[in-house]
């Protein structure tokens, strides 16, 4: 089996949410049309074709962090590859990746927040669109979960996640207001999305059909060049979820909880404040906050 082939085999066995799966296809893209033309079968790889890719890497237009990710997915491919048979010896297992610090993440605020989801036209495809994107805010859930989301996950007090990143479910509160658009969109907006009653997924394309998440974030895209705001992906709908929650005065491990996060330490990376806000915190929550008097 050519090396080509192998990776294929492996992608298509491979069980994660469509933007993971898409990831590992770029990576292993890449690492194939790096190598020799000679490199045809897993078995004429050797350490120097890894060393080589690295360096590489490392000289790309790409975020540190980035190319690490990149790297990283190529070892685990060749992980698999060992377990599997097609390797004799383990390759790039030794190397001593340091993982870089992460880029600090950019998120709207709630100023920019509030214009960007007064962008969407009043048209069937837009209000379609304001109601996905108040919800995706209003929640912090990720984008696959949104899209999986039926009608009976819908409760009087939130949404319920099934089967969330790394298999658990979870309750996400949601608000008044949201808890309006939602009846609104229910009533006035998908009935002229899908009139079939089977159809139970909650967010709908004008085809009626589940939406897909990657039309979205194009419009996405669209509303956030219309507002004179910077382009980012959905995700930032998280980001700006989380951080809004702890400038509101939530705690750090509500959020944790609401975002379905592991561990704590992701939340921190998804919750990172500026510097100027961490002064503002400081001088309005320190008992000492106040300059002192001179004796």
């Amino acid at each position: 089996m050519s090396l080509e082939d192998l990776a294929i085999v492996y992608l298509e066995g491979h069980q994660g949410v469509w933007g993971t799966r898409f990831h590992e296809w770029v990576a292993l893209s890449q690492f194939l049309a790096h190598l020799p033309w000679e490199v045809q079968e897993i078995h004429q790889l050797n350490e120097r074709h890894l060393t080589a890719y690295r360096a590489w890497l490392s000289v790309q237009p790409v975020e540190p962090y980035s190319a690490y990710s990149r790297y990283l997915r190529i070892r685990v491919f060749l992980r698999w590859a060992f377990r599997k048979g097609h390797l004799l010896l383990p390759l790039g297992q030794d190397h001593d990746e340091k993982r870089p610090a992460n880029r600090w993440i950019s998120r709207y605020s709630q100023e920019q927040m509030k214009i960007l989801l007064e962008q969407p036209p009043q048209t069937l495809q837009g209000r379609a669109d304001a109601f996905a994107l108040e919800l995706l805010y209003g929640t912090g859930l990720r984008r696959q979960e949104a899209s999986r989301l039926r009608l009976t996950d819908l409760t009087d007090i939130g949404v319920w996640i099934r089967l969330g990143k790394g298999g658990k479910d979870r309750l996400v509160p949601t608000g008044p207001f949201l808890r309006g658009q939602i009846a609104q969109y229910l009533d006035k907006i998908r009935p002229q999305l899908s009139p079939n009653s089977e159809q139970s997924h909650l967010l709908l394309s004008l085809d009626g059909e589940r939406l897909k998440m990657p039309s979205l974030a194009y419009r996405f895209g669209v509303y956030a060049r219309q507002a004179g705001l910077p382009v980012r992906g959905l995700h930032s709908l998280r980001y700006a979820y989380a951080t809004h929650l702890l400038e509101g005065g939530a705690r750090m491990e509500d959020v944790q909880r609401l975002l379905g996060h592991a561990s704590i330490r992701t939340t921190q990376i998804y919750t990172q404040v500026t510097p100027l806000e961490l002064i503002r915190a400081v001088r309005k929550a320190h008992p000492r906050r106040r300059t002192a008097r001179a004796r």
